[in-house]
């Protein structure tokens, strides 16, 4: 073997070295970016959870707040009008959420329970010595404010209450400007209510993982350890310390009111929290959900695991190489070019089509994300604003009837007030119509695709036509998941000519052919060059056009855009009659 061989030999032989320490600096560093990268996934995660149960919790208090403040008007200091307020309220608690309230009650201005659910007349103070002087502070303007947490048996329990007034004619109710009469009050379990509303939620979070505190560092709930609860971090002993090495989260988490932040604990796995605040009236809370670093473990060490396999392969296969390129030089090194080609082509093709799968799958599942969100925000709005609307005009006509004949201002005002909330309550449901077409689900694509186009005809005072074209029947081609995307394709086509086009006409063409049904939008508008186009940054050009070819392939079908400048548009797509049609 000549110097010139060993030479070569040499070079193979150390490039290799430096390949395998590259491979194993790049595996250390990409084993750490994954680590990192779900650690924030698994934190956002949990913010998101924490938020989401706030606001669930201020919700919860709202609407009952409403709900106090409606029975104290129908109150008297006797017994029957106690009763009175007391089964309007039971009335209008829902089915699922009785167990979440254990009782309702009604006590005089000493304390003595007038009436409550629970059969107990016992004094509200018993126990209480800071809920009066708490329930006199809020004053005569019918606030609702919550309790400190109270045990009852064992178990923490919350006041939601609101504290009446007597006025000059003897009358009890939260507004008026009179001496201090007692305090109407709903109990709440809130372990029920909380894992009511995780399970609403559908959280994966279980009761363990969360706990509240006030603005002053005390324990509100923590059913892990229920011992910890009304303790102060600011009043710690000894004790405190046996599990706690420091603070410094719990302070973090008091100064900053939303984020996350980690933190160990002896004689346990180190945790991962997130924490957001829950204001309403006079408390200001802060929901802790924190979950042990073990999940980010345990996908450290899968990571790690195949970043060394793939590692492994890596040296294995350039020993090899070099194994047989000192061998036999010359015809190895060609046949390893070869190779080596080969399999970067060949990987190179699974790895674009498998990206381009994995992207197509994550858009759909996109797509359908958002139209369930839709779907949840449109019921929500429908369900609960429209029906707190209707309810506050309702009260709004009740306290107009009620008012004297010569209060003519007054009963104006309430008049024009009502009429605001009645439109309001128009707008909310026309926002609800316009999020999730409710007239897709009850009439069919036919009519809800007529309904789309008069929509369009009239925000934007565009002269638009249907024709459609050897179909009988098109509510009986598809089923209703393809019914709401071809809803939602045509909708983002004619938002489109409506926005950009600047036609004045525009023909929309549904027609059967023997294995497919086409449909078309083409309007007499200014155009745009399509190739150009094409070439535009996505983050300029905008997703409309994207969001219609993904929702298109989502049905096996596929979309065609055709335009020239000054000479109108026509945006085309084309589903398969076999995706659970009829035909």
């Amino acid at each position: 073997m000549n110097n010139k061989e060993v030479g070569r030999h040499l070079v193979i032989i150390t490039g290799t070295v430096l390949v395998i320490l590259a491979v194993g600096m790049l595996t250390i560093h990409l084993h750490d970016e994954n680590k990192k990268e779900v650690l924030s996934q698994i934190q956002h995660h949990q913010l998101s959870h924490a938020q989401n149960l706030a606001r669930q919790i201020e919700t919860f208090f709202g609407n009952y707040s409403q709900l106090l403040q409606a029975a104290s008007s129908f109150g008297s200091s006797q017994q029957d009008g106690a009763k009175g307020m007391i089964a309007y309220m039971q009335a209008h608690v829902k089915q699922q959420e009785k167990a979440i309230i254990k009782s309702a009650s009604f006590c005089d201005e000493i304390g003595t329970m007038i009436y409550s659910t629970e059969g107990k007349m016992t004094r509200l103070t018993e126990g209480r010595s800071d809920f009066f002087p708490l329930a006199k502070k809020m004053g005569r303007n019918g606030r609702v404010f919550v309790s400190p947490p109270i045990f009852e048996s064992g178990s923490p329990r919350l006041l939601l209450a609101t504290p009446l007034y007597r006025d000059a004619s003897d009358a009890k109710h939260s507004q008026s400007n009179g001496n201090f009469a007692g305090v109407l009050s709903l109990t709440i379990d809130p372990k029920e209510f909380l894992v009511n509303q995780l399970h609403f939620l559908g959280s994966p979070i279980n009761l363990h993982q969360m706990w509240i505190m006030d603005k002053d560092g005390k324990l509100l709930f923590q059913s892990g350890h229920p011992e910890m609860v009304s303790r102060n971090i600011y009043q710690k002993d000894e004790s405190c310390n046996q599990c706690h090495p420091s603070f410094h989260y719990v302070e973090k988490i008091l100064k900053e009111k939303e984020g996350t932040v980690d933190y160990d604990l002896r004689n346990s796995p180190r945790k991962i929290a997130a924490f957001a605040p829950m204001n309403f009236e006079n408390v200001s809370w802060t929901v802790v959900i924190n979950s042990p670093y073990d999940e980010v473990e345990a996908f450290e060490r899968k990571s790690l695991r195949k970043h060394l396999t793939l590692s492994g392969i890596v040296v294995l296969a350039l020993v090899g190489a070099s194994m047989l390129i000192v061998g036999n030089e010359r015809l190895k090194v060609r046949a390893q070019e070869e190779a080596k080609h080969w399999r970067e082509k060949r990987a190179a093709e699974e790895a674009l089509k498998e990206s381009e799968k994995q992207l197509r799958h994550l858009s759909s599942q996109l797509l359908t994300a958002q139209e369930t969100e839709r779907r949840r925000i449109s019921k929500e709005l429908h369900d609960e604003l429209g029906g707190a609307l209707t309810v506050l005009k309702l009260r709004l006509s009740f306290i107009g009837k009620q008012l004297k004949e010569d209060q003519v201002t007054v009963r104006e005002e309430c008049e024009t007030l009502s009429r605001y909330i009645h439109q309001v309550i128009e707008n909310v449901r026309r926002l609800s119509r316009d999020l999730t077409p409710s007239i897709l689900e009850d009439v069919g694509l036919s009519a809800a695709i007529r309904w789309l186009i008069t929509h369009s005809n009239k925000n934007y005072n565009i002269n638009t036509t249907l024709d459609v074209i050897d179909i009988d029947d098109i509510d009986r081609l598809f089923p209703q998941d393809a019914e709401i995307i071809i809803y939602r394709i045509l909708q983002e086509a004619l938002t489109n000519i409506g926005k950009h086009a600047q036609a004045k006409n525009v023909s929309v063409v549904i027609k059967k052919h023997d294995d497919r049904v086409s449909f078309s939008a083409e309007d007499d508008g200014i155009g745009f060059d399509v190739p150009r186009s094409a070439t535009v940054n996505p983050d300029e050009k905008g997703l409309g056009l994207t969001i219609m070819d993904e929702r298109a392939r989502m049905l096996k079908g596929s979309l065609e855009v055709w335009s020239e400048e000054g000479k109108g548009t026509r945006i085309s797509f084309h589903i398969p009659l076999g995706r659970g049609g009829s035909a």
